[in-house]
C-alpha cells in the first residue's frame, strides 16, 4: 500500500495538533477543501449630510494699498503765549526782556490785574500778586511746550530770591482750536509730553469764543482775559492767511 502523501501548506491550510497522528486506513488530509473565499467588503461610505445653516462664503478681501509716510511732520504752527506771576519786587522789565531773548519779540500784552484768584502762591511768593500775559509774534511748532517750559523754568531759578521765586511763568500754545498750557504737575486730565512737563487743554473755542473746561483755573475764566486770546486768535489767523509762518 502506498504512503499517505505529505500535505503542504497552502494560503488556506491550518497545521495539524502536535499530538495527533494518522490512523491506519484513514487518508484524510489537512487541506480545507472548497474555493477561496473573498474578504467582505466594506460598506460604501455615505455622503456627508449637508448643514442646516452653511457657513456664509468668506468675502473677498481687496488689497491694501500702502500708505506713502511723510519724511518729514506735518505741523501747524501755533502762537506762544506767557502767563506771568509777579511778586512786588520782581524785576518785571527785566524778566520782560529775558522773554524776549527767548522767544522773540511780543504781539499782544495784556493789562495787569491783581492776582486774586488763589493764595496757592503766597507761601512762596508772599501776598499781593499780580497777573499778565504775553503773546509772541514768532509762530512755534506745536512740539514746542516742553522746550518752552522748561526754558521758562529756568528762568524762574535765575530771578528767584534766597532760594524763592518771585516771578510764576506759564507757557502755552494757542492755536485755531484751543488753548494748552504746560505744568509740570500731573493730574488726571493732563496728559504727559517728557522731560517732567505736561499738557493741559485749558480753553477749546467754539461758537464763536473760547470756553472754559471743568478744570480751567479761575484767572482763564475771566472775561477780560478771554477777551484778551480772543484777540491774539483773530491776529494768529490772520498771520496764517497772510502766509506769514516762520517755524522755529
Amino acid at each position: 500500500m502506498p504512503a499517505a502523501p505529505t500535505a503542504r501548506a497552502t494560503p488556506f491550510s491550518i497545521a495539524p495538533p502536535a499530538n495527533s497522528s494518522a490512523t491506519s486506513g484513514s487518508n484524510r488530509s489537512t487541506t480545507c477543501p472548497g474555493p477561496k473565499k473573498s474578504a467582505p467588503s466594506s460598506p460604501p461610505a455615505k455622503p456627508a449630510p449637508t448643514p442646516t445653516n452653511p457657513a456664509p462664503p468668506k468675502p473677498r478681501l481687496r488689497p491694501i494699498r500702502r500708505l506713502r509716510i511723510p519724511t518729514e511732520p506735518v505741523s501747524v504752527p501755533a502762537q506762544l503765549i506767557v502767563g506771568i506771576i509777579t511778586a512786588p519786587a520782581a524785576p518785571l522789565p527785566d524778566c520782560l526782556a529775558e522773554l524776549e531773548n527767548l522767544f522773540g519779540p511780543t504781539s499782544h500784552s495784556s493789562p495787569t490785574i491783581p492776582f486774586n484768584f488763589t493764595d496757592y502762591y503766597a507761601a512762596e511768593m508772599g501776598p499781593n500778586l499780580s497777573r499778565l500775559w504775553l503773546g509772541f509774534a514768532r509762530p512755534v511748532a506745536r512740539d514746542a511746550l516742553v522746550p518752552a517750559k522748561l526754558a521758562t523754568n529756568a528762568l524762574e531759578q535765575n530771578l528767584a530770591r534766597a532760594g524763592r521765586r518771585i516771578v510764576n511763568l506759564d507757557p502755552g500754545i494757542l492755536t485755531l482750536h484751543n488753548l494748552v498750557l504746560a505744568s509740570t504737575k500731573d493730574y488726571g486730565h493732563r496728559i504727559y509730553l517728557g522731560e517732567g512737563i505736561h499738557a493741559e487743554l485749558t480753553l477749546i473755542f467754539r461758537s464763536g469764543r473760547f470756553e472754559p473746561l471743568p478744570w480751567t483755573y479761575p484767572d482763564y475764566r475771566e472775561r477780560a482775559v478771554l477777551a484778551f486770546l480772543a484777540e491774539c486768535r483773530r491776529w494768529y489767523l490772520s498771520q496764517r492767511t497772510e502766509g506769514l509762518q516762520e517755524e522755529v
